[in-house]
């Protein structure tokens, strides 16, 4: 997979409105949408079954923050696992598979709805599926699907216009990610939750690799502002306590150096990731830079720090 491809995966999580998939969208898409009703609700059934059966152990022990996915409240949060796994069903699917050979568009994509929160769903065609309706209010049918040009919706274009969704979505507050410079331009922020937990906050790999496409603009433009979000720190009790768990920089515990670094220490990092992302072995790299903060996020998590503030 080239950089370019990882790019255009990045770009691909845009919902757009097509006007070469209209005609299809009418003549193909639209007749098929009853058969795929049943479909896309035969999967939600078997995968509905499939996660109460493989948390109904866990789900009595699990006490999360507001915002966390937390498996005694399913499907509530749990609307990137539904989607992926519809989208996997669909795609070995003979009516969809038949769509798509006729130039059909059926694709996962990734948006702020209704201004309040994020959703993963499905484009095909003009029209938009959501088969995780339900994961943000449980009393909502799981089911919804209409025209991408009635959707009350906002593809990830900023970082000004992210960070307030993220607070209200997962009910904590941003700090950008100063002390890990390496991971920052993967995962720029860190989030204060209800209950003080500290966490590295990665909820989507495709703005990344937007971004990446356009230089990282995104992310420089945000962190350089040093406005609103962009201008908060962490407290310095905080940054003691996240000192003394990874300022030895054991890459064997956690793989990414700890270091308070300053908005042009982070200008320059992302600037670097760019030029490495146009080197001949540049997607190998980014691949595993990718792995590494994927990582990095469990890791953190796993350690439960605590804010010595409530602030989210």
């Amino acid at each position: 997979m080239s950089i370019q491809d990882l790019v255009d995966r990045g770009r691909a999580a845009n919902l757009v409105h097509l006007e070469d998939q209209e005609t299809l969208t009418q003549d193909e898409v639209l007749p098929a949408v009853p058969e795929l009703v049943e479909e896309i609700t035969r999967i939600r059934k078997r995968f509905d079954d499939k996660l109460q059966s493989r948390y109904a152990t866990k789900a009595k022990a699990v006490s999360a923050a507001k915002g966390d996915t937390n498996p005694a409240s399913y499907p509530i949060g749990f609307c990137k696992e539904i989607c992926e796994e519809l989208k996997d069903q669909l795609s070995r699917n003979i009516r969809i598979q038949e769509l798509v050979s006729k130039g059909v568009v059926f694709r996962s994509v990734y948006i702020i709805l209704y201004g309040r929160y994020f959703q993963n769903a499905l484009q095909l065609g003009n029209l938009y599926f959501d088969a995780a309706n339900d994961t943000v209010d449980p009393k909502k049918p799981f089911l919804e699907w209409m025209p991408i040009n009635q959707l009350d919706y906002e593809n990830l274009e900023t970082w000004e216009q992210v960070i307030p969704v993220v607070e209200s979505y997962l009910h904590c507050r941003v700090v950008p990610n100063h002390v890990f410079p390496l991971l920052a331009p993967l995962v720029p922020l860190l989030g204060i939750r209800s209950n003080r937990r500290i966490d590295l906050l990665f909820f989507q790999d495709n703005f990344f690799l937007k971004d990446l496409g356009d230089g990282m603009q995104r992310y420089l433009e945000w962190i350089s502002s040093r406005k609103g979000a962009a201008a908060r720190r962490l407290n310095r009790s905080d940054i003691a306590m996240l000192k003394s768990q990874f300022g030895s920089n054991d890459f064997d515990h956690f793989p990414f150096e700890f270091s308070t670094a300053t908005v042009d220490d982070l200008v320059t990092q992302a600037q670097e990731l760019v030029e490495i992302s146009q080197q001949e072995d540049g997607e190998k790299i980014l691949l595993k830079l990718s792995e590494l903060s994927h990582q990095a996020v469990r890791l953190f998590k796993r350690k439960n720090l605590l804010s010595s503030r409530k602030q989210g």
